[in-house]
């Protein structure tokens, strides 16, 4: 029997909004430092409301497209492989890759961003 493993908006949204805000503020003040760009606050405002427009939109649309029975675990339908690494920053994900004949889908999926029973299932299936 398919079960579908669903990703929980919040979390998703809010670490993928946080990223943006951190990565745009990061940008204006290296243009502001190297550049010597005088900024202003609208420019700030804008890379917040970008953020906000993300998070809203993650929200909104948040399906993983992943599913699992007994033996496997699928990516769009397609049997998945399933690989345990840790980002730059240390961060543990699972990066689901499922491949198709013009080539292949790849997602990466980090521990906050689906519930506890879908993660241990997912580690289990890890190589």
């Amino acid at each position: 029997m398919m079960r579908k493993i669903e990703f929980i908006g919040h979390a998703r949204a809010l670490s993928l909004s946080m990223s943006s805000v951190f990565g745009g503020v990061a940008m204006l003040l290296i243009m502001q430092f190297i550049f010597s760009i005088d900024q202003n606050a609208f420019t700030y405002g804008a890379v917040i409301v970008g953020a906000i427009f993300q998070y809203k939109t993650t929200v909104w649309k948040c399906e993983s497209n992943l599913s699992a029975d007994n033996d496997e675990i699928y990516l769009f339908g397609i049997p998945a492989a399933l690989r345990y690494q840790k980002s730059i920053l240390g961060r543990r994900y699972i990066r689901v890759t499922s491949l198709t004949s013009s080539g292949y889908h790849r997602v990466k999926v980090y521990e906050p961003w689906v519930s506890k029973s879908d993660w241990q299932i997912m580690l289990k299936k890890c190589t």
